[in-house]
C-alpha cells in the first residue's frame, strides 16, 4: 500500500491544478501527459498527432490497465484543452462500467457517452463522425488545405479536435452481419 501511495503522489506532480484548466493550444496538436516515467521521474506525455489523422488500439490482459490507462486520456485531454478546442465521444460497451462517471457528470467536452451500448448505437456514432469528416474535408477543400491546422490559419475559423475512445469495441465486430461490416 505504501509503495502506491508513493506512486499516486508522484502522479500528483503531474497532475494539472484547476487553474490551468484549458489552457492548451490544440492547433499544433493534442498532447496529454500519462504519468511519470519511472527511472526518471519526468512526465510521459502521449502526442495524438500534428494535424492529421492517428489512430490507436489498447491491448492487453484483463486487469492490464487498459481502462486506467483509458481515463487518464480522457482525463489529461480534458483537463488541458476546453470544450471548444476538443470534442470527446466516449462508447462503451462493457456494461456501461468505464464511462458512466462522465455521463454521471456531464463532463463538458463529451458529445456523447454511451453506456451499455449495442453495436448498432456504435455504427451510428461512427455514421455521425464520417460525416463530420466529410463535412470537414468539404471545408478544406473550399479553403485549398490539407488539414485542421492549416484550415484555421487560413480561415481565422477554429474547429474543434474530434477524440472517439471506444471500450470493448471488438463487441461491433462479434456477430457478422450489416451492423459488423459497416462497423
Amino acid at each position: 500500500a505504501q509503495g502506491t501511495n508513493t506512486r499516486l503522489m508522484r502522479f500528483a506532480d503531474y497532475a494539472i491544478p484547476e487553474r490551468g484548466w484549458w489552457q492548451e493550444d490544440s492547433r499544433d496538436d493534442l498532447s496529454v501527459p500519462l504519468g511519470p516515467l519511472a527511472a526518471s521521474h519526468k512526465a510521459m506525455k502521449r502526442s495524438l498527432g500534428k494535424g492529421g489523422a492517428n489512430h490507436a488500439l489498447i491491448v492487453g490482459q484483463t486487469g492490464s490497465g487498459k481502462s486506467k490507462l483509458l481515463h487518464a486520456l480522457i482525463l489529461g485531454l480534458c483537463m488541458r484543452y476546453s470544450p471548444v478546442e476538443l470534442e470527446v465521444y466516449l462508447v462503451d460497451f462493457k456494461g456501461g462500467v468505464e464511462f458512466k462517471p462522465y455521463a454521471k457528470h456531464e463532463l463538458p467536452h463529451a458529445r456523447v457517452v454511451a453506456i451499455d451500448s449495442e453495436p448498432e448505437f456504435g455504427l451510428s456514432v461512427l455514421d455521425a463522425l464520417v460525416r463530420e469528416q466529410r463535412r470537414r474535408e468539404e471545408l478544406f477543400r473550399g479553403a485549398g488545405v490539407q488539414n485542421i491546422t492549416e484550415y484555421e490559419e487560413q480561415t481565422h475559423r477554429d474547429l474543434s479536435r474530434v477524440v472517439l475512445i471506444v471500450d470493448e469495441f471488438q463487441v461491433m465486430f462479434r456477430e457478422e452481419g450489416l451492423v459488423a461490416r459497416r462497423c
